[in-house]
């Protein structure tokens, strides 16, 4: 089936008709790591052997179409699921730092630089590895779906999405069209991978000119909402943005994670979409930004000074997924944490971590 095209128009009035595919591509990449409790081939390698396995610096964060939480370890080089038991089973990555292994075991492979991950809702995960989108299958092989592992300027319309020059893919998100949405870092665009396999552009920093007294935002982090509306926070000046599907783009204010970088963003159930400002959990509805969750001392059980999110993830019952990394700045603690739709927070996992600790 042929992809759905979005149209938007400038400010001026003129028809800017592209397809969301680039950005798409890098959430179907991270969609395609599927987890071996939901039913799908996976390592044999998990905590409840011989050896047990301790997160490191889980900094990425997915949730499958079966509700599973999925990790991003960058210490450890690997994709993890959290099972049922509150241990956790490799799903991607023999932990060794490289680029190898596509068709054959998503375990077995070597990742190179674990970044965003999305599912797609046939339970393929999409992730970033690198300059590349890597997907795995529900039968648990790997491949590489986007970009020959360069990293260069603009992406043009219609380049084959094994031969893109995406440097760094972020923002994976699946679009209402089924399609795989991501950002470049290097090129600065928002695109869209095809089911024809070819990469489109649905917007560029030229978009994002002249908003909020700034000359020029960068694409960094993508969500969709209910309608199609397409959010997207930039990774200067940390900066949200809004592009509707009438083609107006909308600039909604300051949006930064505590730690200093871009705040991630994240679609939920009915339409909505979750992201992380300074120490707040927030949710986006139309153009008004409103805290779900701030953090204070003592807000997460076992974390020691206050929890700052760095990644989120959303579950189709509500449920927000955040993970937080120590000595950023507010806590010691490395932990994962959960907050159910009536914003009562578990933590799912947690360490302590001396002061000077690094992940690698």
């Amino acid at each position: 089936m042929a992809p759905r095209s979005a149209a938007w128009k400038t400010e001026s009035g003129s028809m800017n008709r592209r397809r969301l595919s680039t950005r798409k591509i890098a959430k179907l990449m991270v969609a395609l790591v599927i987890s071996a409790a939901a039913g799908y081939g996976a390592s044999t390698l998990s905590s409840s052997g011989a050896a047990p396995i301790v997160l490191r610096y889980p900094t990425e964060l997915a949730v499958s179409p079966k509700g599973n939480l999925y990790i991003g370890d960058t210490g450890l080089d690997q994709i993890l699921e959290r099972l049922v038991s509150g241990s956790f089973q490799v799903i991607a990555g023999d932990g060794r730092r490289g680029f190898s292994g596509d068709g054959g075991s998503a375990a077995d492979a070597e990742l190179d630089s674990i970044g965003d991950m999305t599912f797609a809702s046939n339970g393929v995960l999409y992730f970033a590895d690198g300059n590349r989108i890597r997907a795995i299958s529900p039968a648990g092989l790997i491949s590489t779906v986007v970009g020959d592992g360069s990293s260069s300027r603009d992406v043009a319309n219609g380049t084959p999405a094994m031969q893109a020059s995406v440097g760094y893919p972020s923002g994976l998100t699946i679009g209402p069209d089924g399609d795989l949405y991501f950002t470049s870092g290097s090129s600065y665009q928002v695109l869209r991978l095809t089911t024809s396999g070819t990469i489109e552009a649905v917007a560029s920093s030229r978009e994002f000119t002249n908003l909020g007294g700034f000359l020029q935002l960068y694409p960094a982090e993508l969500a969709f909402d209910g309608t199609g509306d397409l959010y997207v926070s930039t990774g200067n000046a940390f900066r949200l943005v809004e592009l509707t599907r009438s083609g107006r783009v909308l600039y909604l204010g300051g949006f930064r994670r505590g730690g200093g970088s871009p705040g991630a963003l994240a679609s939920g159930p009915a339409g909505s979409v979750f992201g992380d400002w300074q120490n707040s959990i927030v949710r986006i509805e139309g153009s008004r930004v409103e805290d779900f969750l701030s953090f204070a001392r003592g807000t997460a059980p076992r974390v020691s000074g206050t929890f700052s999110p760095d990644d989120i993830a959303v579950g189709r019952n509500g449920t927000v997924y955040s993970d937080t990394i120590a000595n950023d700045g507010w806590t010691g603690t490395t932990a994962l944490i959960a907050i159910n739709p009536d914003r009562r927070v578990t933590t799912l996992w947690a360490r302590n971590e001396p002061p000077g600790y690094e992940s690698r």
